[in-house]
């Protein structure tokens, strides 16, 4: 039985994660990580740059992000070979757009219902990956696991009844997206 590995079979994780290192390297060179992020004051407004909407998704302003990201993204790629490229772009473009549209809209709800206190949307494909995440955990069928005991009591551990604590395989991605939201 051959195995598949690496990106075989996933040309369109491929192009995100290289494209996200890119941009992201890219805007660091080029002295424009300010660009990146997007406030609803004063970037739509007064100034209308409406630019920002379409583009804060495209790159990180700090390597440890751009870093749990990429990997993440790395984790995703089980559901390209499960869905196809097709439907994998597909999802990938609808988040893109939701995302680009209700971030800003919340916003600038959280904006006016805070007074200017929250004026703030980190850059980056941190929804995209989210997204992904939650339909992962749901798609990836657990293949294994381990049970971490809870209790010291011999009598409880004897008869069954200690307490235990189930972990599934997928615990390695999860410490990377709790690490990644710290």
């Amino acid at each position: 039985m051959v195995t598949s590995s690496g990106f075989t079979n996933c040309p369109v994780t491929l192009s995100l994660i290289a494209g996200l290192i890119g941009t992201s390297i890219g805007a660091s060179v080029l002295d424009i990580k300010h660009y990146i992020p997007i406030q609803p004051t004063p970037h739509l407004w007064p100034y209308l740059q409406l630019w920002r909407i379409g583009t804060y998704q495209m790159a990180y302003t700090n390597s440890s992000e751009l870093l749990f990201a990429a990997a993440l993204l790395y984790q995703m790629r089980v559901l390209e070979r499960l869905w196809g490229s097709c439907r994998f772009i597909s999802f990938v473009i609808s988040i893109y757009g939701l995302t680009s549209i209700s971030t800003v809209t919340v916003g600038l709800i959280l904006k006016l219902i805070t007074f200017g206190k929250y004026n703030y949307a980190p850059a980056g494909p941190t929804s995209l990956a989210r997204s992904l995440l939650a339909v992962w955990s749901t798609e990836v069928p657990r293949l294994g696991g381990f049970k971490v005991l809870l209790d010291t009591d011999e009598a409880k551990i004897r008869n069954g009844q200690a307490r235990m604590l189930d972990i599934s395989d997928k615990w390695t991605t999860y410490v990377l997206v709790a690490q990644s939201a710290l």
